[in-house]
C-alpha cells in the first residue's frame, strides 16, 4: 500500500506517512495563523497509535489548539464503525 500512495523512491519517513518527520511540515505555521483547531483520536488497540500521539504532541509543540482522545482497547477505524452502523 506504502508504494502505491508515496511517490517513486519515497519511504514512510515521508510527511505524508510521518507528520513528525523533520519538526513538522511548514504548512503547520500557515495552519496556525489561520487559527484552526485539531481533533486526534485513536485508540491503544491500535497499531498506528504511537504515531497519533506523536502527531498530536508536535502540533501542540508548534502552536496549534490540539483536542486528543485516546481509549483503551479498540480497533483501527472503530469511530467510523460506530457511526455507520449506529443508525
Amino acid at each position: 500500500m506504502w508504494e502505491l500512495a508515496l511517490s517513486a523512491g519515497a519511504n514512510q519517513d515521508h510527511e505524508y506517512c510521518n507528520p513528525t518527520v523533520n519538526g513538522g511540515s511548514k504548512v503547520l505555521d500557515k495552519i496556525r495563523a489561520l487559527g484552526w483547531r485539531y481533533l486526534v483520536t485513536g485508540c491503544r488497540g491500535d497499531p498506528l497509535v504511537d504515531r497519533q500521539v506523536e502527531a498530536a504532541r508536535l502540533l501542540e509543540k508548534k502552536g496549534l489548539t490540539v483536542e486528543s482522545h485516546f481509549d483503551d482497547g479498540g480497533f483501527h477505524g472503530v469511530e467510523y464503525f460506530d457511526i455507520c452502523f449506529s443508525s
